[in-house]
């Protein structure tokens, strides 16, 4: 560039439009205001080319995505009077194009008059006159200034983007078949999200059309333009004279009119495919049903009431992950194995266009592509579906949209941009933008802080929305439900409806959730990421304040925790993405969290106990030591300690430095001392553990009893029955027992009183225990809590409870019940999957005691097969079942087999014991039970 052009203060090009001109001026004015020097500056904080800034700057070239891209960056809207001026510019361009092509005597070139329009009260086509500018937004490569159309462009269908086999389309594709040979009373409209696949279905529609001896006619409907180009090319194709059509292209009669009168008059049958119609909004005049073909349309589009009655939807949805894999292995070849192509299928939430970017990638990949990299590059040469996984979530969409750059066929811009993961989404945002709804964008940004699963729209009213202070400018809060309802329509954004909180005394609610596809969220928090820093700092404050909405709910209403299970997901995830640069910010999302920590807690949840208190401990650690939500952390951190000296050491500074600032009776110093209580009592140091849960009983005494008052009293409890002091124990859960009842001490939230019925058991008394667990199955089940870890974990130990007062048929009949809700656990939920053998371990001990030996053996086989994938052959629990299977066998008659079962028994046992030495003593007991039944076994021989 020359004359100082090479910056944003330079000058525009005296012979561009006038309309040109202007936008070009107003566009630098707005970027130098913003603090944008260079022309190289702005291309690498806009993510343009330089040549693309370059063009709009000096008044050339500007399409509407690079307009919108320069003012998002500039921290300015690009409302309704930037596409005004736009359209302006655009067609400013135009006409001069149109007069550069026209003859010497300066008439206008064929087929360059505007459309005519229909205006209300006039009939169709009998307006002649301009074209009002188009509300949609043109494509980039489509229609856009510098880029005019072909005068006759090609109908052929681009079959050479269809893909080999066309995986998890076949029930679709019959029913599009069934109607190309018999339906032709109906528009077809395969609508979805983009990247779905619309395209390839209706591909491979055309593919059997023409083998079927139909006339394929496939038209562009990106944008108007080009919609309207190819409409008059299929004229021409069908044998309209030309004078015709230029009298209908000049607005004196219906072009739409024309064509379908061609159409329905053709000799041959044929199939119209109207691809990525997307913007409809006023072209819905060419989509017709014909009596001589069919018509199909594809759009993200997928409103009903959009296309009319003549219409029927199909939703082209993701690929199931066998499909999935299928693809990616139909691309890849066998670059891993088939479980690892269904993983990457998953990961990839089984949408075509990302299998097809994966795919094309590992394939070049395979041929040497990405083998030369940075040394300050991201990484290793990626060659199979295990390794592109894990790159993926090292590196987000933009790996995905490296397929593309490597193997992608070279097209037009609008159609490579939509072959884009990190692009095509935004072509949606920018058509809403340019409807005035820039709200559309800011919504999809502020979901993709949290997770891609379900979310209560309830709680993203609009009064939280307008506390966000998010919607500022030309986005307003009052816009929201319209752009919601547009995300839905182009399938951004879909709503479902989940049936929670059946129960025994509870009518089942409905929650209205929003979701979205994990790789749209993604996408839009890669490019939120990429924003200026004030514009993504104003999104976390936002998404900060939707956390603290979520965290609102009532977590010691049992009848919410179904509600809770949806809310986890997102707390986690948006405290484990939330910068940590904004102190406020950060603590407001620790602060949810904490909630959700509380949700544990009362629901019984020991895996998200743990995983909040890490993750909790892990984000604070960007605050000074000293502040509060630090300090919390370390006691959460207590909470959940291990038996190590260096835990031990921490409980005792974090006591200490509570009781130096607030006191003894002090809320924080009870809870920090309470902390160390159990600290203690974990590692094992019963006498001081005993100490310290006195004194907090003792201090309750004096000053009245806490919020913890009854879990200090469970823990002394505890303690002494570990300590062999059964009488006292007893006695303590008498006392604790009559406190509960006479009011004096607050048991009103279930979890309490599950910890006073397993305090009880502990002390056998079993008869109050089992009255308190059964009041509290009953309530849970009342409020539609059966199924929550709370019930489950009740059960368990009112079936315990049952046993030990030897009523073991009701025992029994508590834990098949039990084992039931448990179903069929996977190895991976670990706690879970564990829990669930303990039962059948000791369901197998229950059969035993009613001398159901066989049904007992028959169990404990089974449990042993499934110890196998993730049990030692000799640890302690394998090696406990085979001596409860080798008694059953003895005691059911079948000596022989429950000898060999011995044998197997005292081969894994050996000279030293099951493991290592801390199970020693284990291990000698197990030998003293093999000694007895062996010598049962030599009595019975």
């Amino acid at each position: 560039m020359e004359g100082g052009t090479d910056t944003v203060s330079g000058s525009v090009d005296a012979d561009a439009p006038p309309g040109m001109r202007e936008l070009a001026t107003r566009l630098r004015t707005v970027l130098s205001r913003a603090g944008y020097g260079g022309i190289r500056e702005v291309a690498e904080a806009s993510g343009l080319s330089r040549s693309t800034v370059s063009d709009a700057l000096r008044g050339n070239r500007a399409t509407w995505p690079t307009v919108t891209a320069l003012l998002r960056h500039c921290g300015v809207a690009p409302d309704a009077s930037w596409k005004r001026l736009h359209e302006a510019a655009r067609r400013g361009q135009e006409q001069g194009r149109r007069q550069e092509r026209a003859d010497p005597a300066g008439h206008p070139a064929p087929g360059s008059a505007p459309l005519p329009v229909t205006v209300p009260g006039h009939p169709a086509g009998a307006v002649p006159g301009p074209r009002p500018p188009s509300p949609a937004v043109p494509h980039p490569g489509a229609g856009t200034a510098g880029s005019a159309a072909p005068s006759a462009p090609s109908l052929r269908a681009p079959y050479g983007e269809l893909p080999h086999h066309v995986r998890g389309r076949a029930e679709l594709l019959r029913t599009l078949e069934a109607a190309l040979a018999a339906d032709r009373e109906r528009v077809h409209v395969l609508c979805g999200l983009g990247g779905s696949g619309k395209t390839t279905v209706a591909l491979e529609l055309a593919r059997v059309a023409r083998r079927s001896g139909h006339q394929v006619l496939w038209v562009s409907a990106a944008t108007r333009d080009a919609l309207h180009t190819g409409m008059r090319r299929v004229a021409r194709e069908l044998g309209v004279p030309a004078a015709e059509v230029d009298e209908a292209w000049e607005g004196l009669t219906s072009a739409p009119d024309l064509v379908w009168r061609a159409l329905d008059g053709a000799d041959r049958p044929w199939l119209l495919v109207l691809d990525n119609m997307d913007e409809p909004e006023g072209l819905t005049e060419w989509v017709r049903p014909g009596t001589a073909g069919l018509t199909v349309v594809t759009s993200r589009v997928g409103n009903p009431m959009v296309w009319g009655a003549e219409a029927v939807c199909h939703p082209v949805d993701v690929l199931p992950p066998e499909d999935g894999a299928r693809v990616l292995v139909d691309l890849a070849g066998q670059a891993g194995s088939p479980q690892d192509a269904r993983a990457l299928a998953e990961r990839l939430g089984g949408l075509p266009l990302a299998l097809r970017l994966a795919g094309a990638y590992l394939a070049r990949s395979a041929r040497g592509a990405g083998l030369l990299h940075r040394r300050d590059g991201d990484g290793a040469h990626v060659r199979d579906f295990a390794g592109y996984a894990a790159a993926l979530d090292r590196l987000g969409p933009d790996l995905l949209d490296r397929g593309e750059r490597l193997g992608g066929a070279a097209g037009g811009d609008e159609r490579r941009l939509r072959r884009l993961i990190g692009r095509t989404w935004e072509l949606s945002l920018d058509l809403l933008e340019a409807q005035a709804l820039p709200e559309a964008r800011l919504l999809l940004r502020l979901l993709s802080c949290f997770a891609p699963s379900p979310f209560p729209a309830q709680l993203l009213d609009l009064d939280t929305l307008e506390e966000s202070g998010l919607f500022t400018g030309a986005a307003r809060v009052e816009g929201c439900d319209a752009a919601l309802e547009s995300l839905v329509d182009l399938g951004l954004v879909r709503v479902e409806d989940l049936r929670l909180g059946e129960g025994d005394g509870e009518e089942p609610f409905v929650l209205t959730c929003l979701s979205a596809h994990p790789l749209v969220l993604e996408a839009s928090g890669l490019n939120a990421r990429r924003a200026r820093a004030a514009e993504r700092d104003r999104l976390w404050r936002a998404a900060s304040v939707v956390a603290l909405r979520l965290a609102s709910v009532d977590a010691d209403e049992p009848g919410m925790w179904k509600v809770w299970d949806l809310l986890v997901p997102h707390l986690r995830a948006g405290l484990r993405a939330v910068p940590d640069h904004d102190e406020p910010t950060l603590v407001a999302f620790l602060s949810a969290a904490n909630m959700a920590h509380g949700y544990a807690v009362v629901s019984n949840s020991y895996d998200l106990l743990d995983e909040f208190a890490a993750l909790f401990r892990e984000r604070a650690a960007a605050l000074p030591p000293e502040h509060p939500a630090a300090l919390h952390a370390q006691q959460l951190s207590l909470r959940h300690a291990d038996d190590s000296g260096e835990g031990i050491d921490a409980a005792y500074a974090l006591y200490e430095a509570a009781r130096r600032e607030h006191g003894d009776d002090h809320p924080n110093t009870v809870s920090t001392r309470h902390s160390l209580a159990r600290a203690l009592y974990v590692r094992g140091d019963l006498p001081a553990a005993e100490r310290e849960y006195r004194a907090l009983v003792a201090l309750e005494d004096g000053v009245g009893p806490g919020t913890e008052a009854l879990h200090h009293r469970t823990g002394l409890i505890a303690v002494l029955t570990d300590l062999g002091r059964g009488e006292e124990a007893v006695a303590q859960a008498r006392t604790l027992l009559s406190l509960v009842e006479e009011g004096r001490l607050d048991a009103d939230d279930l979890s309490a009183r599950h910890h006073l019925g397993h305090a009880l058991d502990r002390t056998g008394l079993f008869a109050e225990g089992e009255r308190l667990h059964r009041r509290v199955l009953a309530e849970l089940e009342g409020a539609g809590a059966r199924g929550s870890h709370l019930h489950l974990h009740t059960a368990r130990m009112l079936a315990d409870n049952l046993a030990a007062q030897q009523r073991h048929e009701e025992a029994l009949e508590v834990m098949d019940d039990l084992l039931r809700q448990y179903g069929a656990v996977s190895p991976a939920r670990e706690r879970a999957y564990n829990e669930r053998l303990r039962l059948l371990d000791r369901r197998a001990h229950l059969l035993h005691r009613l001398c159901r030996h066989d049904e007992s053996v028959d169990q404990l086989r089974a449990l042993i097969a499934d110890f196998a994938p993730v049990v030692p052959p000799d640890a302690p629990t394998v090696l406990n079942v085979r001596y409860g299977l080798a008694l059953n066998l003895l005691h059911a008659g079948r000596p022989a087999e429950a000898e060999a079962e011995l044998a197997v028994l005292v081969a894994a046992l050996g000279p030293e014991g099951p493991g290592a030495a801390e199970r020693s003593q284990e291990a000698a007991a197990l030998r003293r039970q093999v000694a007895v039944l062996a010598e049962q076994l030599g009595r019975a021989r």
